[in-house]
């Protein structure tokens, strides 16, 4: 079978295809959709691939979005979706030590996992809206923006990654940066 064959053949073996999708409506739709994936889809332009395993029972992305086997919540599609851009912001080096590092070795769960810098702007890059603790707000209804605080400390962060030398990013991602003044 030659190149083109393969790849055609492996586009129509996609379980969904939310590609072409406009508007925040449509790309909630089209993440339940890549939630859904058997095996294999695409969410806005990227590879979902459903594994048989993952690392720590956890989803995560690099290059692709690779989903744990019982995820379902179109928040981790589009919370993943968010780390792509990160990759694609920062380069792989910068990805892995500043980003993907600290994320696979964090033991936080819930949302104080979610509220790290370099969750927050994956969140954010991915539309995300967490809910707070239910003990920070009355109803638990509904989702909400991320603090401005931890937005413009996840900010700085990126922005930091983006600037720094590589064993000054492997330092902060080790849980020694804390943002200066100049840096919020």
């Amino acid at each position: 079978m030659s190149p083109d064959e393969l790849q055609t053949t492996a586009m129509s073996n996609l379980d969904s295809d939310a590609d072409q999708v406009e508007d925040a409506h449509q790309l909630d739709q089209a993440a339940q959709l890549a939630a859904e994936v058997k095996r294999c889809g695409r969410y806005r332009g990227k590879l979902v691939l459903r594994l048989p395993w993952c690392p720590g029972g956890r989803s995560f992305s690099l290059v692709a979005i690779f989903l744990a086997p019982a995820e379902h919540d179109p928040r981790t599609i589009q919370h993943e979706y968010g780390h792509t851009q990160q990759l694609h912001q920062l380069g792989l080096l910068r990805y892995l030590l500043g980003i993907g590092w600290p994320s696979a070795r964090s033991q936080l769960s819930g949302p104080a996992y979610f509220q790290q810098p370099w969750e927050v702007t994956a969140d954010y890059f991915g539309g995300v809206w967490r809910q707070p603790a239910a003990s920070q707000i009355g109803d638990d209804s509904a989702d909400h923006r991320p603090a401005e605080e931890a937005l413009q400390a996840g900010l700085a962060y990126l922005k930091y990654l983006k600037t720094a030398r590589l064993r000054a990013v492997w330092t902060a991602s080790r849980g020694h940066w804390r943002p200066s003044a100049d840096q919020r």
